[in-house]
């Protein structure tokens, strides 16, 4: 997979969603969802970037540091499945506001789990276990509870490339087949 990074997803979001600079809260949210979402589906980071327990929910440093002083995102094109990702979390959170993406995230048990013992206001620079990332929007992606629409990521493959896949799994399961066949 292409090396993708917070910033690149961050300028993406940021002009797809139409995100404007002084609504920095919606920004880290959105971006937030995008590496929470692509977890769930993917079992696999969208970029190493961590996110802090800040007061008003997940905030990325990098993003929070180029929005603040820089003003300028990378105008970057992400690989197909990032930014069919990015694109289904911009359709099911872009038309919420700042305030309710912050409610949502304080309901979600990695952001829960990172403030656990802080005080509502607290600073803080826990970041998020991408574990508890990866098990809870797994378990809302199976259950639909409030998941954004998972578009179908398809890669383009040759017959050879087929046939050469399904029979390395045939070899690698071949005992526990031959096992199941002999009861």
């Amino acid at each position: 997979m292409e090396t993708v990074s917070v910033l690149d997803v961050a300028g993406y979001v940021k002009r797809v969603a139409n995100v404007g600079h002084s609504d920095a809260m919606k920004l880290q949210k959105l971006v937030y969802y995008v590496q929470a979402w692509h977890l769930a589906w993917t079992g696999r980071p969208a970029f190493d970037a961590p996110f802090e327990a800040w007061p008003k929910g997940p905030v990325n440093r990098e993003v929070y540091r180029v929005n603040r002083y820089v003003h300028r995102f990378p105008d970057a094109d992400l690989p197909d499945e990032v930014r069919e990702i990015a694109d289904s979390v911009i359709e099911h959170y872009g038309s919420r506001t700042s305030g309710e993406l912050v409610e949502l995230t304080h309901r979600d048990e990695p952001w829960l789990e990172a403030r656990r013992g802080l005080g509502t206001d607290e600073p803080s620079r826990t970041t998020l276990r991408p574990g508890t990332m990866l098990d809870f929007y797994t378990e809302k992606a199976i259950s639909g509870v409030d998941a954004p629409q998972r578009v179908a990521h398809v890669h383009d493959a040759d017959r050879a490339d087929v046939r050469a896949a399904g029979l390395q799994v045939k070899e690698q399961w071949r005992e526990g087949l031959a096992l199941l066949a002999s009861r």
